[in-house]
């Protein structure tokens, strides 16, 4: 009898330890996933900042640095993270007269924990009447 119980702590036991390590990868996996999202949205803060300047009739898309990869591993909270940007425009002529230009602003954040990557992608839009 004593085994039979003895037996049964240990499966509990070993249920308990496995629930605990899910738990935590879970806890991992969210904290990451929130990261990236918030790298992509600065990713489109800068990306919308810098295409539609203040004080300024013209918009263009700007896209902030070379390569469209920005490195925030210094910003604090975003450390090992990488946000890649792309913007598009094209010009939409409304009802055959009113000329619009459509822009989509896309941002991906990227963050790395380890051999765990976790990335999340952004996107806006924006139309300027000419």
């Amino acid at each position: 009898m004593a085994l039979f119980v003895i037996i049964i702590l240990s499966f509990l036991g070993v249920a308990l330890s496995n629930q605990l390590t899910t738990s935590s990868q879970s806890l991992v996996y969210e904290v990451h996933g929130t990261r990236a999202y918030l790298a992509a949205q600065t990713g489109l803060e800068i990306l919308a900042a810098t295409s539609f300047p203040l004080n300024s009739v013209n918009a263009q898309c700007n896209i902030p640095s070379p390569g469209n990869t920005l490195n925030v591993s210094g910003v604090n909270g975003l450390q090992n993270c990488a946000i890649t940007t792309m913007c598009s425009s094209q010009i939409v002529t409304e009802n055959g007269v009113d000329t619009l230009i459509y822009y989509q602003f896309e941002s991906t954040g990227v963050c790395q924990a380890g051999t765990e990557w976790t990335s999340r992608t952004l996107a806006r839009d924006g139309v300027v009447r000419l």
